[in-house]
């Protein structure tokens, strides 16, 4: 599970992370546009919303940005997001942006297609796709099934795994999400260790759980 977390960033200016991704596939995002202090009437949306939110949101969805003070997230651009001040922030929580955000060729790629079909089932599109992934598979590994979330596509592989192999035993990593259906919350440590007043207790099957191997690198 990614760290919950966004960092100023010229608390960062001195240090230097390195990144191999799929950036190298299609070439940096778009450098981040300058900071411009905007006026102060901005700033009451953002207390709009977060009235409206305390009034209308479930309580279990929590902020992800709130450990000091919550921060509206008005727009991202490459690594960064920005407040409605256009203070910028890294981004190190949305673990789905690996090329970041608003990357001009993701955007072109996704305007084209959306020009054309936005939904159907089995289009030719999935056919061609399916040809280019599996080029980059071992030969024992020949079939695709494709899916929506991570949470439809780890409930499937779970299926999968007690059916071919007829056992239940799970082993799971301390902290880590792995969705929001019933069986994965209950694979979820992070949530579910003990049996809490929701009358939801872990997956009674899978409970044996090994530490992070990062987390000592990450605290250093």
């Amino acid at each position: 599970m990614a760290a919950a977390v966004a960092v100023r960033t010229r608390r960062l200016e001195s240090g230097r992370v390195g990144h191999v991704g799929p950036r190298r596939l299609i070439g940096p995002a778009v450098p981040p546009p300058p900071r411009a202090k905007r006026p102060r009437l901005e700033q009451l949306e953002k207390e709009k919303a977060l009235e409206l939110r305390k009034k209308h949101v479930a309580p279990s969805l929590g902020l992800h940005y709130a450990a000091v003070k919550p921060i509206k997230v008005a727009y991202g651009r490459g690594q960064y997001l920005y407040d409605e001040w256009d203070e910028p922030y890294l981004d190190c929580i949305n673990n789905v942006t690996h090329v970041g955000h608003c990357h001009p060729k993701v955007v072109a790629a996704g305007v084209e297609q959306m020009s054309k079909l936005v939904h159907s089932p089995g289009t030719k599109m999935a056919d061609s796709y399916t040809q280019q992934l599996l080029s980059t598979f071992p030969d024992n590994m020949g079939h695709v099934f494709y899916v929506t979330s991570g949470t439809e596509a780890n409930d499937l592989a779970l299926m999968i795994a007690e059916t071919v192999t007829g056992h239940s035993e799970i082993i799971v990593i301390d902290g880590a999400y792995h969705g929001h259906s019933k069986p994965l919350v209950g694979l979820s440590s992070y949530k579910m260790k003990e049996k809490d007043d929701s009358g939801i207790s872990p997956n009674p099957h899978a409970w044996i759980s090994r530490p992070q191997s990062w987390w000592s690198v990450c605290h250093r």
